[in-house]
């Protein structure tokens, strides 16, 4: 499946990275109320979605809340913290924004390297430049060539 957006951003509110020493921003319009803090790193920027990433150390038998996504001003964000590290995974995202409907790919890329046994979480934050409007949002994650819709929201955006 290829990936592709349909709009464009410019860059506004800077993050300090933890994992990836990089500036980071938000789309313009889309008014994240999240700290630098909590989003993580920049680790994308394309089109109508940036992508922010962050990991942390994790109990055994964590319990995950399920994927967030709520309405901003200029657009949406989707969170998501699942198991996993940014030593195990590159993070890559899309965003298609069309009439009535957003989908948000998020690309899991194995790295193939060492990392420590330590559990650890995965959190990313996905920043979608939209206009106003009602969206049918669709979050599909890809890895090992397989695809899986795991959230699926309406929203209004205002």
């Amino acid at each position: 499946m290829s990936f592709h957006t349909a709009l464009s951003g410019l860059l506004a509110v800077a993050v300090i990275a933890g994992a990836c020493s990089n500036g980071s921003t938000a789309p313009a319009g889309v008014a994240l109320s999240a700290t630098a803090d909590s989003l993580g790193a920049r680790v994308q920027a394309n089109g109508a979605l940036t992508l922010y990433a962050k990991d942390f150390p994790a109990v055994d038998g964590s319990v995950y809340p399920p994927t967030l996504i709520a309405p901003e001003n200029g657009g949406l964000v989707v969170t998501r913290t699942q198991a996993g590290s940014l030593c195990q995974f590159e993070l890559r995202g899309a965003a298609t924004v069309t009439p009535g409907k957003v989908v948000v790919d998020i690309a899991f890329l194995e790295r193939f390297t060492s990392c420590t046994a330590d559990l650890r979480s995965l959190r990313y934050t996905a920043a979608v430049v939209a206009p106003r409007g009602t969206y049918d949002v669709v979050v599909v994650h890809h890895r090992n060539a397989r695809a899986d819709t795991v959230a699926q929201q309406s929203v209004v955006v205002p």
